[in-house]
């Protein structure tokens, strides 16, 4: 390949191949003015340890336009300039995701796998839940393969317990903060849920959903909510199987809808405000 190329491959091998991760880098303080007929934008690239060298593609629309620039990227900061004659709109580092590189949080749905994977969980048992659950939720913790879990009473739970733990809900709770800010298009009622336009509130109905924890940051709150216990032992053994999803919902013990929570935000894109 080096006698092809005509020149000595070993940085890219020794970055690429032999180095253990990968680059995780965002934008930063990204500006703009107006300077007589044209706008200018300006920011940063900012790097995590360990640092990369890399070509780094930035597209930045315009409105009637979108203007593209590949900049090389190199140690902790790199800056970058950019113009074009019409108001910028929307800015995106990497538009056609070229470059092998660590994702952030906001970049990642919670998922089932998520939860599999916690290192401590809390399994909160609603106030409100038909004693015949009990089952249904000792069945979903070991089926997921959850080493580190404590089950515990919803009004037996304490904020430093919220705070310190992965949640996993089984039941409608009472303490509606613990499903804070859920994602757009999901409706959840004691009795019946909906995803978009369609309405659950048949007994044999089942969700399952994983969101970001309301009061900890890179922490995961679950919510099993079966509508009755019909069924609910079938689905709770089966929720193991959907580890990248964010969602589930079931009918008769058959999975009927499921998906991903739209992504939150991207450290790569900058969207100026209307």
């Amino acid at each position: 390949m080096e006698a092809a190329f005509g020149e000595s491959l070993q940085g890219f091998f020794d970055q690429w191949v032999y180095r253990e991760g990968a680059p995780q880098f965002s934008m930063d303080v990204v500006s703009t003015n107006r300077s007589g007929d044209h706008w200018r934008v300006t920011g940063k690239i900012i790097q995590d340890q360990p640092y990369f060298n890399f070509p780094l593609t930035l597209a930045l629309d315009a409105g009637q336009q979108t203007i593209t620039e590949k900049i090389s990227v190199s140690g902790r900061e790199t800056f970058f300039e950019l113009q074009s004659a019409d108001a910028p709109r929307k800015l995106t580092a990497d538009p056609a995701a070229d470059i092998f590189r660590r994702l952030a949080p906001s970049e990642i749905p919670p998922a089932v796998n998520s939860l599999k994977s916690s290192s401590s969980v809390v399994t909160v048992l609603s106030d409100r839940l038909d004693p015949a659950l009990e089952r249904a939720a000792r069945t979903l913790v070991l089926s997921l393969g959850l080493k580190h879990n404590q089950f515990i009473a919803e009004d037996k739970l304490s904020r430093q317990q919220q705070a310190e733990n992965d949640i996993l809900m089984i039941g409608h709770p009472r303490l509606l903060n613990l499903l804070a800010n859920p994602p757009s298009g999901i409706d959840l009622r004691p009795n019946s849920f909906s995803l978009g336009t369609t309405v659950y509130d048949r007994p044999s109905d089942a969700f399952f959903g994983v969101f970001r924890h309301p009061h900890a940051r890179n922490r995961i709150a679950a919510l099993f909510m079966p509508l009755s216990p019909e069924s609910a032992d079938i689905v709770a053994a089966k929720i193991t199987h959907y580890g990248r999803y964010s969602y589930l919902a079931f009918q008769d013990g058959k999975n009927m809808a499921k998906g991903s929570w739209p992504l939150e935000a991207s450290p790569l894109i900058y969207e100026w405000k209307k």
